[in-house]
């Protein structure tokens, strides 16, 4: 059955994620990005910060462009 809470998109790089329908924007501690929506992968059942890129027109992981990613990785 599908959540009707949540919708499935795929990431620029191939990784299926789901979001919630209605979904606040969170901000980025580690940069000036305001626009960070949390999806959850559906291969580990994993949160990882998205965003939409309106350049490449896709939702991409904002990992790829945060600055200050490193900060926030995983030893």
């Amino acid at each position: 059955m599908k959540n009707e809470l949540t919708q499935e998109i795929t990431l620029d790089t191939g990784v299926k994620v789901t979001i919630p329908v209605k979904f606040n924007y969170a901000k980025c501690r580690g940069c000036p990005a305001e626009d960070i929506i949390w999806a959850t992968t559906l291969k580990n059942k994993k949160l990882t910060p998205i965003r939409f890129d309106t350049i490449k027109n896709a939702w991409i992981s904002h990992f790829s462009d945060c600055v200050s990613a490193s900060k926030f990785r995983k030893k």
